[in-house]
Parts: C-alpha cells; structure tokens; sequence
C-alpha cells in the first residue's frame, strides 16, 4: 500500500472544512442579488437556486483546475490530479468530479464509501472523473 493514497477518513475532513468554507462563500454570495436588486430573492426562486449551484460549482472547479486543492484539502494536506501523472484536472473532469460525488453522497455516501472496499481507496467521483487524490508532503 502507498504512502500517498488519502484515507477515507482524511477525505471526509477536507470534506467537512470545505462544507464550512462553502458555506460561508454562499452566504456572502447571497447578499449579491440583494446588493443588485435592492431586494431579497423570494424564497424557492429556481434561479436563486441556480445561482447558488453555480457559486459551489465554482468554488470547487476552479480550486481543482487550478491548484488541485480546496481549503480543505490544503489543510490536510491532499490534492486532486488527473488520473495519469501529476497534472491538474480540466474543467470537464473537475465538473464530472463535483456531480458525481454529489450523487455518491445522495445515495447515502455509497459513492465514498466504494473507497473502503477499493484497493487504490478510489471513490466513485475518482473513478469516473479519472482523477485521484494524493498526500502533499511538505
């Protein structure tokens, strides 16, 4: 077993630093609309949703094509590479990454727990987006 391949556990701390993080992006991203509009969005607008949608999509595409990481995968130390060699993702796997992974966690996280019976601990989001994650070693 490599030293580099990230834990289940491991992933699931980035997981809930970032939920932090994410949170706190959509909650200052809300007061936009209201700074433009000079109103507050109606609750249930679907394009209020969209545009909500849109600022996580964002979040978490431009961390992964960029530097690989998000906030919380700085902090413990993992990055997202494309699956052959040591390159950042594109902007369709990086999407294809973030959709499948929100359909692993709706199905009650089957989609990371697939890591726990996977000799590479790859989760289904890995796989389909032929990317894995790796340990940052200082």
């Amino acid at each position: 077993m490599s030293d580099d391949k990230v834990s289940l556990r491991r992933r699931f701390a980035a997981i809930v630093y970032d939920t932090i993080g994410a949170t706190a992006l959509v909650y200052f991203a809300a007061f936009v609309p209201v700074l433009i509009v000079g109103d507050v969005v109606a609750p249930g607008n679907p394009l209020f949703g969209l545009y909500i949608i849109l600022v996580v999509w964002a979040y978490f595409c431009v961390c992964w094509t960029t530097s690989g990481q998000t906030i919380g995968m700085q902090a413990w130390k993992i990055r997202v590479t494309a699956e052959h060699g040591e390159r950042r993702l594109t902007w369709l796997q990086a999407s294809y990454r973030l959709l499948t992974a929100w359909c692993g966690a709706a199905l009650l996280g089957l989609g990371f727990w697939f890591a726990l019976i996977d000799k590479e601990k790859r989760t289904w989001h890995d796989k389909a987006s032929k990317s894995l994650l790796i340990r940052v070693h200082p």
